[in-house]
């Protein structure tokens, strides 16, 4: 018998329309009251995109790439706050029979994979209650890929194509910013997720060593805790403030000129979003709009480095796995 039968991609989902926004918001907030002030801002950022998170149709791209590939071997995908909801999407895979899923959660730290599970026990334990316990699927989470070959080179070979746009003689200067999802610091401590995001950064750094690297933290609550700082806007407004854990102490003069310093010529910056496989609004909007309008009001050329989440490397990595013995 083979270990799996079934791809299901349990992704955090987005809205498809301005009508699908604040029930999704309403899904995250999980009964908390969302401030009229919150909720205005929010759906302004939706409203430059006709309501309509592009992380819905990446995966959908993904699957039709990968049902041509490998036509034998179905893939599924269910969300944790949008449709298609996971619990509908695990019964319509009990009624087929898909019993032995290889569930693909679309971040590679296994810190912010942790984020996903409650979600998962809450369906497990419905699903167990209306369809008795056999019909709940044997399931496998893929395991945290950050470390991953597959991964780091598709990384790499997304950044390597951005940099071969740029002129020879500016490549070298260009500033690579990875723009990562922050997470409560005490939590991503705890779980390890810091950690995982640094040894990323720190491996893909070792591949492009003419060029400048930093870190910087996005999307974070306005819950008054700590998150993971600094900022992705932060680091472009200021690059000096990068904690010394990430770069080395002698690199004390950044790359990046001052923007303060009139006259001086800015490097290309790219903008990285090294967790989100998949296109979604916290990169459209946060990396798309925010960051490039903060980066070009201060004069650096900007460019935005895709998500892997549809590269080859990346749906070689799932099928390897599943072919593994």
């Amino acid at each position: 018998m083979k270990k799996f039968d079934s791809l299901l991609i349990y992704a955090y989902g987005g809205p498809e329309s301005m009508e699908d926004v604040e029930p999704f918001l309403q899904n995250i907030a999980q009964g908390k009251r969302i401030s009229q002030e919150r909720l205005a801002e929010v759906l302004s950022h939706y409203a430059l995109f006709d309501g309509r998170s592009p992380m819905n149709g990446a995966i959908r791209e993904f699957m039709r790439l990968w049902s041509e590939e490998v036509p034998e071997f179905p893939v599924f995908f269910g969300c944790r706050y949008a449709k298609p909801d996971l619990k509908e999407t695990l019964r319509q895979m009990a009624m087929e029979g898909k019993r032995r899923p290889l569930v693909f959660i679309p971040s590679p730290f296994g810190g912010y994979l942790t984020t996903y599970f409650e979600k998962w026990t809450q369906v497990q334990k419905e699903l167990a209650n209306e369809l008795g316990e056999d019909a709940f699927p044997e399931a496998e989470f893929f395991p945290p890929f950050s470390e991953n070959t597959h991964f780091l080179n598709a990384v790499s070979a997304g950044i390597s194509e951005v940099l071969a746009k740029i002129s020879e003689e500016r490549r070298n200067d260009a500033v690579l910013l990875f723009s990562i999802h922050s997470l409560p610091t005490a939590l991503a401590r705890r779980n390890g997720y810091e950690a995982e995001v640094l040894a990323a950064v720190k491996r893909l750094e070792a591949r492009f060593p003419q060029n400048r690297v930093l870190l910087g933290w996005q999307s974070a609550s306005a819950a008054p805790i700590p998150w993971l700082e600094p900022s992705t806007l932060d680091v472009i407004q200021d690059p000096i403030i990068q904690d010394p854990i990430i770069q080395d102490p002698i690199i004390q003069d950044p790359i990046i000129q001052d923007h303060r310093v009139p006259g001086t010529a800015q490097p290309p910056l790219l903008l990285i979003p090294l967790g989100f496989p998949f296109e979604n609004m916290e990169v459209a909007y946060d990396l798309d709009v925010e960051a490039r309008e903060l980066a070009e009001s201060l004069g650096f050329p900007v460019f935005r480095v895709p998500t892997v989440g549809l590269r080859p490397e990346i749906r070689v990595m799932l099928q390897e796995y599943i072919t593994a013995e």
